[in-house]
């Protein structure tokens, strides 16, 4: 007996022409079990019209997610490369300064147009508390605009400050990252394809790559040496800022 027959016998025309047109997909026994129950329902030509163009509305959005992932790979290979070259090229320290203060400005005004209504909300309407998890909220736009302003004028705390922020960026990615690859999903296959790791997982890869190279540009010992801080102050202030930012998600998840 077929094992798939009774389960078959429960799918759509659409779904049962798609386990038919996708051979390669599919066990034989799965095929056999399609192909007699379609017969089996003896379809009019407009209900085999309709189940093939579901089939064909189908193939359309499977292509499109195909292209998206193949899309994403290739903006993290590129990306990824393109790092690399910038580990292996030398460069010099004052235009290292300015490519990381232009980048860390554009995180920062991403970050205010991210939260801009929230901002809004809490600077304009009179219901808005000021209580300590809100605080924490813009505890890191804080720390890049000093950090920043800091840095450009070769302060040592400018530099404290955003090898902190950038340690803490590193870390919180890479949780986010291992949270998304290890999490539990639904049995459904509608909420599991909308919340499907491969939907997040390259972006926070990009993210994770791209504070690990400004974290490791302003660690470089020709940039640390011009804000008199040491290789051990430098390890001490990462290490530090990795391991109390995991205490605090960890005090989160409990």
């Amino acid at each position: 007996m077929n094992p798939f027959t009774d389960q078959y016998k429960k799918l759509s025309n659409s779904e049962l022409l798609w386990v038919v047109n996708n051979p390669d997909d599919y066990q034989l026994l799965a095929i056999d079990a399609a192909k007699t129950e379609l017969a089996s329902r003896q379809l009019t030509l407009e209900e085999m019209t309709i189940a093939e163009n579901e089939v064909k509305v189908r193939q359309n959005v499977e292509h499109a997610k195909i292209e998206k992932d193949l899309a994403l790979k290739n903006i993290v290979k590129k990306t990824t490369n393109s790092m690399a070259d910038i580990i292996k090229r030398p460069a010099p320290k004052r235009k290292i300064k300015i490519i990381i203060s232009i980048m860390l400005s554009l995180i920062f005004l991403l970050q205010i147009f991210s939260k801009i209504d929230l901002l809004k909300f809490m600077l304009t309407d009179n219901d808005a508390k000021w209580d300590l998890p809100t605080a924490f909220l813009f505890i890191p736009w804080l720390a890049i605009l000093t950090g920043l302003l800091l840095f450009w004028f070769r302060k040592k705390t400018g530099w404290i400050i955003l090898s902190v922020y950038l340690s803490y960026s590193t870390c919180t990615s890479i949780i986010e990252f291992f949270v998304w690859t290890f999490r539990e999903y639904p049995e459904s296959p509608i909420i599991k394809r909308a919340i499907s790791p491969m939907n997040y997982l390259p972006s926070l890869f990009v993210i994770v790559l791209f504070f690990s190279a400004m974290l490791w540009a302003i660690c470089r010992n020709d940039i640390r040496s011009d804000y008199h801080v040491s290789r051990k102050s430098s390890l001490l202030a990462i290490v530090f800022s990795f391991i109390a930012t995991a205490l605090l998600f960890w005090l989160h998840l409990v």
